[in-house]
C-alpha cells in the first residue's frame, strides 16, 4: 500500500504549512533521533515516505476547512466507485478509466478517508484507531458526509467530470458508501480466489517499503497488523465463517477470508444495487479487453472514445500470471472458496486442511 502526492495537494496557504511545519517538525524530529546509527539512505527513504504522510493528512485537513465555509456542493452526478478485494485487478482497471476524458479519478486515497474519518483507516497509517473494515450507512455522520462533499464530490463540480474513486477495501463499504452517495454506480472486478491470495501473499511478504515511525508497518497489513484485526473483528461479527477465523494460521488464509468476506458483502447488496452494480471479471478484462471497456463506458455514461479504447486494450493485455497451487483452508472457508470459483468460471481450487508449518508464510 503506497501513497501518492499531487501538485494540487502540494498548494496549502502559508498559514496551513505553518500549521504542518510545526506537526512535521515535532513528529519527525523524535522519530529521526531513533534512527542516527541506521542505514543513511534507507532512513532517508522512511523519513520522506513518513512526510508524504503528514503532508496528505494536513492538506487533507487544510481542502475541508477551506471549503467548510461555502454552502453545500451543489449537486452534480453521483459517483462511481470501483470496488473488489485487493489484487483483484483495481489497480490497472482504475488505470485504465483514469485515462477518459470524461472522468475525474482518485486512486487509493487513504489520506482522504481518514479525514472523512479517522476510523476508516484501517491500516493506521495517519491515527492510531481501531479502524472498522467494514462499515454501513449507519455509520455516517453530518460532518463525515460534510466532508466527503468537500474531498470528492467537490471535484466533479469543479472539472465537470465523472467521479471516479479506486479503494479496492470499500467492497466492504457498500452501505456506507450509499450513505454518502446515493444512487452511486459500483464497478465490481473479481479474480481468481487463488490468484488473488498468491499475489496477497507476495505484497505481505515485501520489507522493502517501510515508513520512519512506523516499525511495524506491512505492506498488507498496515501498522502492528491493524488491518487484519479489523479485518477478522468485523467479518466474525458480521458472521462470516466465524468459527474459522481463528484457525486461520498463514498469509493465504487471510488472503481468502478477505477475498470471502469482499464478495460476501457485495452479495448482500446486490439485490438493493440492482443495475448500478457492474461485474467483470479480471479475465474479461485482460483477454478481451475492446468488449469488456465498451460495456464499462455504457454503464458509467461515458463516451466510447476510440483512442482511449486502444490504449487501454494494449494495456491490459499479458496481464495473467500462472495457475496457481490449491489453497489449504478450514472446511467451511474451503467450500465457500470453491463455491465461488466455480460460480465466476475460475480454475484454482481449495482444500480443506490444515497448511504446514514453515515460518508462518505470514503478513507481518
Amino acid at each position: 500500500m503506497e501513497v501518492t502526492l499531487t501538485r494540487t495537494e502540494i498548494a496549502i496557504s502559508s498559514k496551513d504549512q505553518a500549521v504542518c511545519s510545526t506537526s512535521l517538525s515535532s513528529t519527525l524530529g523524535r522519530k529521526a533521533s531513533t534512527h542516527d546509527d541506521g542505514n543513511m539512505l534507507d532512513t532517508m527513504r522512511m523519513l520522506a515516505r513518513s512526510t508524504k504522510l503528514e503532508l496528505l493528512r494536513c492538506w487533507a485537513e487544510w481542502r475541508v476547512r477551506q471549503l467548510h465555509a461555502t454552502s453545500s456542493v451543489p449537486a452534480t452526478q453521483p459517483p462511481a466507485f470501483v470496488i473488489g478485494c485487493g489484487r483483484s485487478g483495481t489497480t490497472i482497471l482504475g488505470t485504465v478509466l483514469s485515462k477518459h476524458p470524461d472522468l475525474k479519478y482518485f486512486f487509493e486515497p487513504w489520506h482522504l478517508w481518514a479525514t472523512v474519518d479517522p476510523l476508516n483507516d484501517v491500516s493506521n497509517l495517519f491515527f492510531r484507531v481501531a479502524g472498522r473494515l467494514l462499515r454501513d450507512g449507519d455509520e455516517v455522520t453530518p460532518e463525515a458526509r460534510l466532508r466527503f462533499e468537500r474531498l470528492f464530490l467537490e471535484a466533479g463540480e469543479r472539472t465537470g467530470k465523472l467521479v471516479v474513486e479506486k479503494t479496492p477495501h470499500n467492497a466492504m463499504r457498500i452501505g456506507y458508501l450509499e450513505a454518502l452517495a446515493p444512487l452511486a454506480r459500483f464497478v465490481h472486478i473479481i479474480r481468481d480466489g487463488g490468484e488473488v491470495c498468491q499475489s496477497i501473499a507476495r505484497m505481505a511478504a515485501k520489507r522493502s517499503y517501510r515508513i520512519l515511525g512506523r516499525p511495524n508497518y506491512n505492506a498488507w497489513w498496515g501498522v502492528n497488523d491493524a488491518r487484519w484485526t479489523a479485518l477478522a473483528r468485523d467479518g466474525k461479527a458480521a458472521g462470516y465463517h466465524p468459527h474459522d477465523v481463528d484457525a486461520i494460521s498463514d498469509v493465504y488464509g487471510r488472503a481468502a477470508y478477505e477475498w470471502l468476506v469482499s464478495l460476501g458483502e457485495i452479495d448482500r447488496w446486490r439485490q438493493r444495487l440492482g443495475d448500478r452494480l457492474c461485474e467483470i471479471t479480471y479475465n474479461q478484462l485482460v483477454e478481451s479487453p475492446s468488449a469488456t471497456l465498451v460495456k464499462l463506458a455504457r454503464f458509467l455514461d461515458i463516451s466510447l472514445d476510440h483512442s482511449w479504447i486502444a490504449y487501454a486494450s494494449r494495456l491490459v493485455r499479458n496481464q495473467r500470471n500462472g495457475r496457481p497451487a490449491p489453497l489449504v483452508l478450514p472446511l467451511e472457508m474451503a467450500h465457500a472458496v470453491n463455491y465461488y470459483q466455480h460460480r465466476f468460471g475460475f480454475d484454482s481450487t481449495a482444500i480443506a486442511g490444515q497448511p504446514a508449518m514453515g515460518p508462518w508464510r505470514q503478513a507481518a
